[in-house]
């Protein structure tokens, strides 16, 4: 598949191309979490990597529109935003020289019918970009059902940062939306802080001071995951949104409190029990009620 993206073409091997997304640039559904880049897809949050800034080409002016290429592998899905979708060809590949091997997001180049040059994207490479490890590009994955490796995600995992430095994951299956309010939109009321939202009202409350991992901070917006609650919704306040990846539980018998052991991209980290959070500060499901 040939994509442009700043006036110059690329080459995307079709086996990995699940659809494409036609969006505007402006639109709600693409946010940036302090650099974490998400598109929300038919209610999925699909990690995105712009293919623009990767390869820190400079933006084309009056630009509105975009197109989200979703590609998989053995990994998670992700978004890679070009500019424009040309074609479909078959292309022979060649070998890249060294200077052009070492970027690392290059998997080879072909001469178009036109006599141009068109690079061939990595996508492993580019997988490791949006954060989803190395595993991602290892094999095609053998499920050609576009819908079906979107929502094969029963194991997927919000990654946020609490306190300073502490990571820990969300189920992305109860992860609504994600938001960014002011300070100054937050209210109190009775024991809860809440913020007027899409004509209601949302409650508020923080997963740092849940946990007890305290951090200071001089940033007047305030990140919230929107969390699936029953009947209702709440909103988590968390200090950082890092990235959407897939998560393996490990039974080690050391689950305590809010917190089980799960594995991350090759790293231990804690998985939060969301339910056991919102029922401390005040939420029961009401479903279960």
């Amino acid at each position: 598949m040939i994509v442009g993206c700043a006036h110059e073409r690329y080459a995307i091997p079709q086996t990995s191309v699940v659809e494409i997304v036609r969006v505007r640039r402006d639109s709600t559904d693409l946010e940036d979490m302090h650099g974490a880049f998400v598109y929300r897809l038919r209610g999925m949050l699909l990690p995105v990597v712009e293919l623009r800034s990767q390869l820190q080409l400079r933006a084309v002016e009056n630009e509105t529109m975009a197109h989200i290429v979703v590609l998989r592998g053995a990994g998670a899905p992700f978004g890679l935003i070009v500019d424009a979708v040309h074609s479909t060809e078959e292309i022979v590949v060649k070998p890249l020289g060294a200077h052009y091997a070492i970027i690392g997001v290059f998997a080879g180049a072909t001469v178009m019918g036109d006599g141009r040059v068109a690079l061939i994207l990595d996508i492993a490479n580019l997988a490791g970009l949006a954060h989803l490890g190395n595993s991602f590009g290892d094999d095609v994955a053998d499920d050609t059902d576009a819908e079906a490796a979107l929502l094969a995600d029963g194991n997927s995992v919000l990654i946020v940062q609490v306190g300073d430095d502490r990571r820990l994951a969300l189920p992305l299956e109860r992860v609504a939306r994600l938001e960014k309010f002011t300070r100054s939109q937050i209210e109190r009321t009775g024991s809860h802080f809440v913020v007027q939202y899409r004509g209601d009202v949302l409650p508020i409350i923080s997963l740092d001071e849940q946990l007890g991992a305290y951090a200071e901070s001089e940033s007047d917006e305030v990140l919230v995951a929107v969390i699936a609650h029953g009947l209702t919704e709440v909103g988590m306040s968390v200090t950082g949104i890092l990235e959407v990846s897939k998560a393996h539980a490990v039974d080690n018998g050391e689950s305590t409190g809010y917190l089980s052991t799960a594995i991350v991209g090759g790293e231990v980290i804690d998985l939060v029990d969301l339910d056991a959070v919102l029922a401390s500060a005040g939420f029961y499901n009401e479903v279960m009620a």
